[in-house]
């Protein structure tokens, strides 16, 4: 008898977690968009890169993404394009995902050189 009772709940930890990872998974890759400072960022994701695009696509931001678990990513910048701020070559803004509502998601993010802050994206494709 307790090794049904281990075993169905076994079944349902491994349920809830398959669940957990099923909200995470579509904002790994697609089309984003946030308000930044200075108005709308789009976001484009693919499974290793993330680049931003601002200042009516004049600036980019070209980062390198690797998810650290279903809701945690890391990026570390590798070019701006007409973009000044506080990244460099090689710094990194750790990214934890912190709510999702539907299409949306709040990160707490903290960076190595530019502090920390939240911001919600939008997924938009």
């Amino acid at each position: 008898m307790k090794y049904l009772f281990l075993l169905i709940t076994l079944c349902c930890f491994g349920i809830g977690q398959s669940q957990e990872s099923n909200i995470y998974s579509k904002f790994k890759t697609g089309k984003f968009s946030y308000e930044g400072n200075s108005g709308k960022v789009e976001i484009i994701r693919t499974e290793k890169k993330n680049i931003e695009i601002f200042n009516n696509g004049k600036s980019k931001l070209i980062n390198e993404i690797k998810w650290i678990n279903d809701s945690t990513y890391i990026l570390t910048h590798k070019k701006s394009i007409n973009a000044s701020g506080c990244l460099d070559k090689g710094d990194w803004v750790k990214s934890t995902i912190i709510k999702v509502d539907g299409n949306s998601y709040t990160i707490k993010a903290i960076s190595n050189k530019c502090g920390e802050g939240q911001t919600v994206i939008h997924k938009t494709e």
